[in-house]
């Protein structure tokens, strides 16, 4: 690796919530702990999310609702949707979460790997926020990237286990940001959007099943990825067989196939990678920060080999 591995954060990743709230927040503060302490960290650099602006938000959302994200106004149907309480924390996070991603992708366009240690509210869609997603901020991210010409093609492969609705929807008529999902069929959200390629899986489909369909997924996408500036991986770690939210049943091992041969593919084509921590649901936070704390390991290792 020619240069250290930039990876982004700040504080404000982590809302306050009620501790016994069903979205785990406290995984946040607590990866960025993890990884903190990992040999390889000294060899990143660190760099502090500069929150997106009003302006930014407004390219992938309407206008409106970003104004009343902003002001705390949502109404009480939207907070609802979303799932998580209305209080300022909340809020900042997702201009800080935007924001960060936003940051990761310029960083991976100059030096060719980096991640963000928050992003992939990839359920948020132009006209709000849905999913325990207030605002998308890989949506605002690429959106902005196009408009100050930083960027000319992007393509968005998100591994969540859930589709990647939102981000579908917001690039649904924007041909130079390509749209690829692979999910569990079975699973939230249940009227699928349509994005540029889709691969549902069934539930419970485990390793062997996911590693073949995500090896031929590759070769598809291949093409088009070529044509890109910039591939953005929403790298949640809810396919495991434990997260209790997921149902595709990988193990471990399998988690960390997925994240080295998608790493991989990209170096191989030499093309930009940023990488975003998606979905990850445990009852214990030390247990799921460990589980994303491995994909960055993982993006390190593979940005070590050039």
């Amino acid at each position: 690796m020619s240069a250290p591995l930039p990876l982004v954060y700040a504080s404000a990743y982590q809302a306050s919530i009620p501790s016994d709230h069903r979205f785990p927040m406290g995984k946040y503060g607590a990866v960025h702990a993890l990884v903190s302490q990992r040999p390889w960290f000294a060899k990143s650099v660190l760099h502090q999310a500069i929150p997106a602006t009003v302006q930014q938000a407004s390219l992938a959302h309407d206008p409106d609702y970003v104004q009343r994200v902003a002001h705390g106004q949502l109404t009480p149907g939207e907070v609802r949707v979303i799932g998580l309480p209305q209080n300022p924390t909340v809020w900042e996070r997702s201009f800080a979460s935007a924001g960060g991603s936003l940051l990761a992708c310029r960083l991976a366009l100059q030096t060719g790997w980096a991640g963000s240690l928050a992003g992939g509210s990839h359920h948020a869609g132009p006209r709000g926020g849905r999913g325990f997603c207030v605002m998308n901020d890989v949506g605002i991210a690429l959106s902005w990237l196009l408009a100050d010409e930083t960027l000319s093609r992007a393509l968005v492969l998100d591994l969540d286990v859930h589709q990647g609705d939102g981000t579908a929807e917001i690039f649904a008529n924007e041909p130079r940001v390509e749209t690829v999902s692979l999910h569990c069929e079975d699973n939230f959200p249940f009227r699928k959007a349509r994005s540029d390629l889709d691969l549902g899986l069934p539930a419970g489909t485990g390793d062997s099943g996911y590693l073949q369909a995500l090896n031929g997924l590759l070769t598809d996408i291949t093409g088009r990825a070529r044509a890109c500036d910039l591939i953005v991986v929403n790298a949640g770690v809810d396919p495991h067989a434990d997260d209790r939210l997921g149902q595709l049943a990988l193990s471990e091992d399998g988690l960390a196939q997925r994240d080295l041969m998608v790493f991989d593919w990209a170096r191989d084509l030499a093309k930009p990678l940023c990488v975003v921590m998606g979905g990850g649901y445990d009852h214990r936070i030390d247990v799921i920060a460990e589980r994303h704390a491995r994909v960055y390991d993982r993006l390190f290792q593979a940005a070590s080999r050039g």
